[in-house]
Order: C-alpha cells, then structure tokens, then sequence
C-alpha cells in the first residue's frame, strides 16, 4: 500500500486485530479509523504504556502514519 493512499476498511480491521491479538482484554473498545491518509487509534487502556504500545504495534505493522492516538487512559 502506497503510504499516500487512503486505509481502507481492510487494513483497519487487521490492524485491529493485530492489537486485539497481542493485548487481548487489556485494550478495551479498541478502533482503528481511517482519516486521510492516516489512522486514528480509539479505545480504552489501564496504562499510559499500554496506550503507547499499541500505537507502537501499529505503526511497526503499516506504512500508514498515525495522526492521532485518542486512546482514554482509565
């Protein structure tokens, strides 16, 4: 996927279930969006850290950037 190219539904919902795979209960309501060309992460974490690795995991695993981690730390 061309890095300029819109995120269509297919690579949100496997970014998606990457997070969900790797951090199971622990990231809670957990969404990918597309917005432009990038992602907004959505859902809710325990920890500052685990909000961090999942936009980590996220970014590793697409050439898409990720504009806005809106993550709620709970």
């Amino acid at each position: 996927m061309d890095a300029q190219e819109p995120p269509g539904d297919d690579e949100a919902e496997r970014l998606r279930q990457l997070v969900l795979t790797r951090f199971g209960s622990r990231i809670r309501d957990f969404r990918v969006l597309a917005r432009g060309a990038g992602l907004v992460l959505q859902g809710r974490a325990g920890t500052f850290y685990l909000k961090q690795m999942v936009q980590e995991t996220v970014a590793r695993a697409t050439a898409l950037r990720v504009v806005a981690n809106e993550i709620a730390v709970a």
